[in-house]
């Protein structure tokens, strides 16, 4: 088995010439051994997550866990269904092609909530008491909370708390929701450790939780509607079933009630710890969804974490990584697109610096730095480091090729002149010449349509 070091010694860059290949800098040390990705594969093996452009979806593609949630929904009153009946069929111009103006993801699955789903009776409490006692201390840091739950219960809980216009970001719901007297998990007792005062998963009802299968890369200053609309578009596009989804989020399946216990001790969490967990859960899953928001300025590469979990998953062999946006943020992307900003936006990617990245806690930040070159001691001596280079590039280009081959997906959705052109440019910056060469011809064949081709 090879480590990460020897997979950067000997897999050139996605857009390195051979001879830039053959005279990369020297490998960067990292814990852990994992198998080296194939040679032909480079760092983007993993496929893009490409949530954009979408084509207008017809009522039975709305969301797959909905249909089958409750049967609530379908008891919808005449005036009801005719309200939104005219109001689906009001149509604005997105994308450059008629949308309907259906409600977002999250809405549609919030439709069907009601309080009463939490009702149990007496003899059902104790037997999902039982499955949570029951659960094991590896099962319970693996598990996951279905994007299902997360698109109407969680949501509909948030809005309890702060009310239905407000997004607070995951730093608000911690102080509120996830740990304190009124925390779900306040009462339970935790398989970790066996004391009370249990993760928010583990105080969920069971059918709601399940073995992760996908880690989110994300940052707690995101707000909870954007980020639920980001996985539940994401199962959408990519056909999967929202309530048998598993995601495993920090917020939600670290038992925040001994995180804050250890800071009221002035303590902070082990980096080991959260090193291991991380590792563990990429392991296990083999699939991370980076989110950035917004795309072109994302929180997401300034955070020390986030630049290390992407670099983490391009290294580990069988890794997928998805790029994902919220909803808002694809209509942006698009309207850049359509105009002259995109190549612009594309190098904001190249601000990413590890060396620059922020931590909650400034010993992750040092820690994470001296995995990454253990030889530097000063700010300057990481400003001239190669391991920092070759890190900062790796994920540089990840980041870029997803910009490009979305860009290229959405060309190749609605052929204009301006969205042709801007793919193709992109194309050109990464080298893939036949491709930008194709994308060329569609911008001819766009401008013939028009008759403006010469």
């Amino acid at each position: 088995m090879e480590t990460a070091e020897h997979f950067m010694a000997r897999s050139p860059s996605v857009f390195d010439s051979p001879d830039q290949a053959s005279s990369r800098p020297p490998p960067l040390p990292f814990f852990g051994a994992f198998p080296a990705r194939s040679q032909s594969r480079g760092l983007s093996g993993s496929p893009t997550c490409l949530a954009l452009p979408r084509r207008k979806s017809s009522s039975s593609q709305v969301s797959t866990c909905s249909s089958r949630s409750n049967s609530r929904s379908r008891r919808t009153s005449g005036d009801d269904a005719s309200r939104r009946t005219s109001h689906d069929e009001s149509e604005i111009a997105v994308r450059g092609r008629a949308v309907s103006r259906t409600p977002s993801p999250c809405r549609r699955l919030r439709e069907d909530f009601s309080p009463s789903m939490h009702v149990q009776s007496e003899e059902e409490k104790e037997d999902r008491s039982a499955i949570r006692l029951a659960r094991s201390r590896e099962e319970s840091e693996m598990l996951g909370v279905s994007v299902a739950f997360l698109a109407k219960e969680f949501l509909a809980e948030v809005e309890q708390h702060f009310g239905e216009d407000v997004d607070p970001n995951y730093h608000e719901i911690n102080a509120r929701m996830l740990y304190g007297p009124n925390a779900r998990g306040a009462n339970f007792r935790c398989p970790r450790d066996g004391r009370v005062g249990c993760s928010y998963a583990d105080a969920l009802d069971p059918c709601h939780t399940g073995k992760s299968d996908v880690l989110l890369s994300w940052c707690w200053a995101y707000k909870a509607k954007r980020v639920v609309d980001a996985l539940l578009r994401w199962c959408e596009s990519t056909g999967r079933d929202p309530s048998t989804t598993f995601v495993w989020q920090c917020a939600l399946c670290v038992n925040q009630f001994r995180v804050e216990e250890k800071k009221a001790r002035g303590e902070s969490e082990s980096y080991n710890v959260l090193r291991e967990r991380f590792e563990n859960q990429v392991r296990s899953t083999l699939h991370v969804v980076a989110l950035l928001d917004p795309w072109d300025d994302p929180l997401f590469i300034k955070r020390v974490w986030c630049i290390f979990e992407l670099y983490m998953a391009l290294c580990l062999e069988g890794c997928q990584l998805d790029v994902i946006l919220p909803r808002l943020e694809e209509i942006r992307f698009e309207k850049c697109l359509r105009s002259d900003g995109l190549v612009a936006m594309w190098r904001v990617f190249e601000k990413l610096r590890i060396q620059d990245a922020e931590a909650t806690v400034d010993a992750d930040r040092r820690n994470i730095l001296k995995i990454v070159d253990p030889e530097a001691q000063t700010p300057e001596d990481y400003d001239a480091s190669e391991k920092c280079s070759i890190l900062n590039r790796a994920v540089i280009q990840r980041l870029q090729r997803w910009c490009m081959d979305t860009a290229a997906a959405q060309a190749a959705a609605v052929p204009t002149v301006s969205t042709c052109i801007q793919a193709a440019n992109l194309l050109g910056e990464c080298a893939e010449w036949s491709r930008a060469d194709a994308v060329f011809c569609e911008a001819r064949l766009a401008l013939e349509a028009n008759g403006e081709a010469g």
